[in-house]
């Protein structure tokens, strides 16, 4: 008997949490953007003094919180900061991100460099060589094929 009871209990709780998190959900997912626009009349409107801020935050459907991190964004940098998250800035992860793949990309482009270097250098030992008509003419679309590939430019920029 005392079991039911417990599981019962246990099965109520785990659906009070799912419906928690639903209704967290539909919050976030409905949630108001304001526009830039609309935070600076509203900060604007908070200074003027003609309605308390409570009021007002009720009335334009947002918290006083928001309101007040909008007036020190405001007070920072005026309208710039306060349209700034329409261009959001990157995360301290995506600029990560964004190292490791450049730091490979610069090492691919090392290797290549070093491989086009390699194959010049046998291609002129071959070339010193007295070679038949026919290599020659081979290697010579080789040198062409080589030329395109050319990454000397890469190597004397700045990392």
């Amino acid at each position: 008997m005392t079991q039911q009871v417990t599981d019962r209990f246990w099965q109520a709780e785990t659906r009070t949490e799912e419906t928690t998190q639903f209704i967290r959900d539909i919050k976030r997912i409905t949630r108001r953007k304001f526009t830039a626009e609309e935070k600076i009349r509203i900060v604007l409107e908070g200074f003027r003094r003609d309605t308390p801020i409570r009021d007002l935050c009720r009335r334009e459907g947002s918290r006083p919180s928001t309101y007040y991190a909008w007036l020190k964004d405001f007070m920072e940098a005026g309208k710039e900061r306060l349209t700034r998250d329409i261009t959001r800035d990157a995360t301290n992860g995506e600029v990560q991100e964004l190292k490791r793949e450049n730091a490979k990309l610069k090492q691919l482009v090392a290797e290549l460099s070093l491989q086009v270097h390699v194959l010049k250098k046998r291609q002129r030992r071959v070339l010193n060589k007295q070679v038949s008509k026919e290599e020659l003419d081979r290697m010579s679309a080789f040198t062409e094929f080589i030329n395109t590939l050319d990454f000397e430019d890469f190597d004397n920029r700045k990392s």
